[in-house]
């Protein structure tokens, strides 16, 4: 739920002056899930939401096929998990080696343990990237995600004459995402399953500075902080995106928040 930010007002919103240039620092308590904006809005003030939108109603693909059977999606991501620090090795030791003119499949150098089976399609609404990445259908199924759930059904069509060897023929599947830079803490998390990892990904991993203007600590040290801030509201927008409802997903970018926020505001001088 939402709650008041240090309250500076009846109105539970506190306004401090920010970095130079970077206008004032206002925090809001509330947010819907369908409006989630950057911070910075066109008149130069950063607002900030107390809390996370509220989660949407997301429905989880409960069966998957498995070894010419039918079992539970919580069945496969148990399977999974001893081989999920492998599965995640396979796919970053594997390379695409061709772009043909067309999107139905991508010859892929992999190694021989843990092959990929897909290779994965990935375009972004904030950035002009399309990534071609070897991936394991499974592993993305087990998502839960009815959106992902179709790329188990894909069979890799016949290699053509003068595909390059030794490689995969594997069939793609195409991803549309908001987020170009949420991308890869999505994609490690979906195989390792660590909520651990990621929250100390998301709320102590490096926040690039957006500009050369040298400030002192604590404002460093804030905008740091509201960086990080705005790639948890990146991977929640990705998350809705893909429709997966991972409970440890969505229990870390929510903590993910709350600690970043109450750094944030702690950094703030009194009213």
């Amino acid at each position: 739920m939402y709650g008041h930010a240090r309250d500076a007002s009846s109105a539970g919103s506190i306004d401090s002056a920010a970095s130079p240039g970077a206008g004032a620092f206002t925090f809001h308590g509330t947010i819907t899930p369908a409006d989630f904006p950057p911070f910075s809005g066109p008149d130069g003030v950063t607002r900030l939401p107390v809390a996370l939108p509220p989660r949407p109603a997301l429905e989880s693909v409960a069966y998957l096929p498995l070894d010419g059977t039918v079992v539970t999606t919580a069945f496969v991501r148990d399977k999974l998990a001893d081989l999920a620090s492998d599965l995640l090795h396979s796919v970053k030791q594997s390379t695409v080696i061709d772009a043909p003119s067309n999107n139905a499949a991508r010859a892929v150098s992999a190694p021989a343990y843990l092959p990929p089976s897909i290779a994965l399609l990935v375009t972004f609404d904030d950035h002009d990237t399309e990534l071609a990445i070897p991936a394991h259908a499974l592993v993305w199924a087990a998502t839960g995600s009815p959106r992902l759930s179709p790329c188990v059904d894909l069979r890799p069509p016949s290699p053509p004459r003068e595909q390059v060897q030794p490689s995969l023929h594997l069939p793609m599947f195409s991803l549309r995402l908001p987020s170009c830079e949420a991308w890869s803490l999505l994609h490690d998390y979906i195989y390792l399953r660590s909520p651990e990892g990621l929250l100390e990904a998301l709320v102590n991993g490096a926040a690039v500075s957006s500009d050369g203007e040298a400030f002192d600590a604590v404002k460093a040290r804030r905008q740091g902080d509201v960086r990080r801030l705005d790639l948890v509201r990146k991977l929640w927008l990705n998350v809705v995106a893909l429709e997966t409802a991972d409970e440890g997903l969505w229990r870390t970018m929510s903590e993910a928040w709350r600690i970043l926020y109450e750094r944030i505001t702690s950094d703030l001088p009194e009213p």
